[in-house]
């Protein structure tokens, strides 16, 4: 049943469900309704609503036109009133009334809230005897709640206007609006520049009931000249025998209020959170809105962070707007996105910078700032800007200086990281008497800030005026201590399982980098190398393959490495160009490393080499070279029991002898490895393992088995992040659901996996799943679908300068055959050459929408 409110305040009108009624059939009809309406909860009997509403007709005329009247009603109405021969009224809970609630507001002594409902007197123009007398007793009401010494005045709104645009921040107002409704203390906190006072303003314009009131702090010496500076906020003037206090609470008493008191950092929260909270206890409908670099700490105290502002989502408008203002026609970019991003979407830092768009653009802005030109393009030249404003470097250096000394030492400790970083990580680097302690004050300084999962970090602009106030020495020690904490870090532990290690190494590989650039601009070349060393593993099980090129390859250009270093460099760096196809050079590195490891005497790099350059003979598809050098390289491993070069060299024959068919041998080889995995506890090498294990079952004709085997490897992929296994595996998925006749599952897998191995770059892996997709596609004769995706195929293989086997030049040439016949040869054409031109995402996309016609969309959904 509909909920109608009935409004009479002022005049009578009705209000349901996307429902206004103003207009009703009958005068009297509208009297019963507001009758009815005053008394909504009592059964009114017959014969006195119609002795009020005729009180001059006969008593069986009265009856009949009361029933004719509520039969008006009901029609307009609907069924929501409860008649009897007794009385009538409401059903229950089917109705709210403007007077109940302005009753109830009064009751509360919730005056503003009441003044806003009172729309005027009580159904002006009904001089029914009970609407009569209910008017005059409202009216009273409403002169009693408000004597003569507590007007009724207009909505006080005295909060500061900005000459700009505010920009961005929904996200935020929206949270802050959503707290009003619990909090009645909330302090805004964040470092300087990051738009507080603007945001502390917006929101309170969002109250629609409250009086609004900026106080400004900036020019206050003690709290104790905080109510004064109140009471000329609101216009209360004070004479020398008043109580501040008693004045402010008798002038706010009963006026839902809304305080922003700006800018409180430099007072001492021991004595303003305290008296916070005696105004909010004395003044029950009185809401603060405190910005502020410093937790205040008072409780009740709602702390909410300002964050930096979203690049394209805040960053960005807000640089154009102000750009625009200097330079009408500034254009967007996606290198207004580059520099937003270097400003890390400080909102101050944004606005500094935009004021430089009438001689610069924003390719120079960004290219000033990477030469480390901070200082002078983040200083402002608009003298009409608070003087606290006029560069990020001055409000940084204003709370640097509020800092205890042991604070300074302890944040200029903090610029050697980068990406964030732990307890454990300070204590081991920049430790203090009190560090935990310390580190909290800094906290609540708004100077660095908590990232979640236990991390801290530090804006990039605040640690490069803070670099600046670092003596050298200082600065050295530091970072030779991050240096050493890294090493310590990407090392393995013992019993640790990859994911962990993996895990560990994700969230630190910040700190990572920075150390080997040091490394690297200092020219410590051994520190720099073992560290990169050091980082192989993870980079490899991340398949961060173009970055550890980088690497390597400046690695290598330093002097003064041992061979044995030398030897390892060019192991893991011809490996990756395996895997990136670069075979010759990838040969020349690890024939080279093949050479130094054997002078050196070191069988471990000697196998490690062998095992890859097994590896490109395989590429260069001479099987037999490959297995000699697998054999070779295994006969060291045993000799020197490294159980996890075993697992992997006996994996790799395996996959020799499955590929010429000689199963027989394969088998115990795979049992091998899986158990030599195992002890090793490398779960990586082991879902590789896994991975062969599934090739062989399926090749061996046990489809089922084989599906079990990858979905096992699957999700030890998965939970260690191994994304270039997981796509492969993903493909393989793909395979076996179509050979057990599940094209719908095949389909999807196809498509996952092409996503995958494109999001990582591999051509040829994102190759095979759209010739797989085209293959499928085919037999559900969808021949838009199948040229697409062979399109798009080719060209990924012709990137590569790979020729097609002659079993793939025959498939070809048979569908594009089919699909001219289906689709006329001018438009087959047309679809190859899209496929051949369209992205690889647009391709995906126009798979995903197409369901094959073959299978009705329940079947696809389930």
């Amino acid at each position: 049943m509909t909920l109608w409110r009935v409004e009479l305040l002022g005049g009578l009108r009705v209000l349901g469900e996307n429902i206004l009624i103003t207009q009703f059939p009958a005068r009297k009809a509208t009297a019963l309704l507001a009758l009815l309406a005053l008394r909504p909860d009592l059964n009114q009997p017959r014969e006195e609503l119609a002795a009020q509403l005729w009180p001059d007709a006969p008593f069986e005329s009265s009856r009949n036109s009361l029933k004719q009247a509520l039969s008006l009603l009901r029609k307009q109405l609907g069924p929501i009133f409860e008649a009897s021969h007794f009385g009538i009224r409401f059903c229950p809970g089917v109705v709210q009334t403007d007077v109940g609630e302005w009753e109830a507001l009064i009751q509360q002594g919730r005056l503003r809230e009441a003044e806003v409902l009172w729309r005027g007197e009580l159904l002006p123009g009904y001089y029914e005897d009970g609407i009569v007398t209910e008017r005059e007793r409202l009216n009273a009401l409403k002169d009693t709640a408000c004597p003569e010494n507590v007007r009724w005045r207009e909505r006080q709104v005295r909060l500061p206007h900005s000459l700009t645009r505010f920009v961005g921040r929904e996200a935020e107002l929206a949270a802050l609006g959503d707290l009003f409704k619990t909090e009645r203390w909330i302090t805004l906190i964040g470092p300087g520049g990051m738009g507080k006072t603007r945001l502390a303003v917006q929101a309170a314009r969002q109250r629609d009931l409250d009086d609004l009131y900026f106080v400004s702090l900036v020019e206050l010496q003690s709290v104790s000249q905080l109510l004064g500076a109140i009471a000329v906020a609101v216009q209360l003037p004070l004479t020398a025998s008043q109580n501040p206090l008693e004045a402010l609470c008798g002038f706010l008493k009963d006026c839902p209020t809304l305080l922003v008191l700006d800018n409180a950092e430099h007072l001492e929260t021991a004595a303003l959170a305290p008296l916070c909270q005696l105004l909010l206890s004395r003044l029950p409908q009185l809401r603060l809105v405190v910005t502020s670099r410093q937790v205040l700490g008072g409780q009740g105290e709602y702390r909410f962070v300002v964050p930096t502002l979203p690049v394209r989502g805040g960053a960005v408008p807000l640089f154009l707007d102000r750009a625009r203002r200097v330079r009408l026609d500034f254009p967007d970019s996606i290198e207004v996105e580059q520099l937003c991003a270097l400003l890390e979407g400080m909102p101050l830092a944004i606005e500094l910078c935009a004021a430089w768009a009438g001689a610069l653009s924003a390719t120079q802005m960004r290219e000033r700032l990477e030469r480390g030109e901070f200082a002078r393009l983040l200083t402002g030249r608009d003298t009409t800007l608070p003087e606290r404003h006029w560069s990020v470097e001055a409000v940084f250096l204003s709370s640097y200086e509020r800092l205890t000394p042991s604070q300074q030492g302890l944040l200029r400790g903090l610029t050697v990281f980068r990406g964030g970083w732990t307890l454990d990580a300070v204590e081991a680097i920049c430790p203090t008497d009190d560090t935990l302690g310390e580190l909290l004050a800094l906290t609540e300084a708004s100077l660095i800030v908590s990232s979640g999962s236990e991390r801290f970090e530090l804006l990039a602009s605040l640690r490069r005026f803070t670099v600046r106030l670092s003596p050298p020495e200082e600065q050295h020690a530091h970072e030779v201590a991050h240096y050493v904490w890294c090493a310590q870090t990407i090392e393995r532990r013992e019993r640790e399982t990859e994911g962990s290690y993996l895990t560990r190494c994700d969230a630190e590989l910040g700190n990572i980098r920075q150390a080997l650039e040091r490394g690297f601009s200092s020219g410590a070349a051994a520190a720099a190398a073992a560290l990169l060393l050091g980082l192989q593993l993870f980079l490899n099980l991340r398949g961060h393959n173009a970055e550890a090129t980088l690497w390597l390859e400046r690695a290598l250009a330093l002097p003064g490495l041992t061979e044995t270093v030398r030897a390892e460099l060019r192991i893991h760096l011809g490996a990756i160009l395996l895997e990136q196809r670069n075979q010759l050079v990838a040969e020349e590195h690890l024939s080279e490393a093949l050479l130094l490891a054997q002078a050196a005497q070191q069988p471990g790099l000697e196998a490690l080499a062998l095992y890859h350059l097994g590896r490109f003979a395989e590429l260069q598809r001479l099987p037999e070279l490959a297995r000699e050098r697998h054999e070779q390289a295994l006969v060291i491993r045993r000799h020197v029991d490294d159980t996890a070069g075993i697992a992997r060299s006996c994996n790799m024959l395996a996959s020799l002898l499955i590929q010429s068919g000689e199963m027989d041998k394969a088998g115990p080889l795979l049992v091998e490895a899986e158990a030599m995995a195992r002890t090793s506890g490398r779960e990586s090498i082991l879902a590789d393992i896994l991975y062969q294990r599934a090739h062989f079952t399926m090749m061996s004709g046990d489809a089922p088995g084989a599906l079990t085997l990858l979905e096992e490897c699957q999700e030890k992929a998965r939970q260690l992040g191994l994304r270039m296994l997981l796509a492969r595996v993903t493909h393989s998925l793909g395979c076996t659901a179509e050979e057990l006749g599940d094209e719908l599952r095949a389909r999807a897998a196809y498509l996952d996996a092409a996503r995958m191995f494109h999001a990582l770059r591999a051509k040829l892996g994102t190759h095979f799943p759209l010739w797989y997709l085209a293959r499928l596609y085919s037999a559900w004769e969808e021949w838009d679908i199948v040229l697409l995706t062979m399109g798009s195929a080719m060209t990924l293989w012709e990137d590569l300068a790979r020729p097609l086997s002659p079993e793939d030049q025959v498939l070809l040439v048979q569908l594009r055959s089919r699909a001219d016949e289906a689709l006329g040869v001018q438009r087959a054409e047309h679809l190859w050459q899209q496929g051949r031109t369209l992205s690889v995402e647009e391709i995906l996309l126009h798979v995903e929408a197409r369901l094959p016609i073959k299978h009705s969309r329940r079947e696809l959904l389930a």
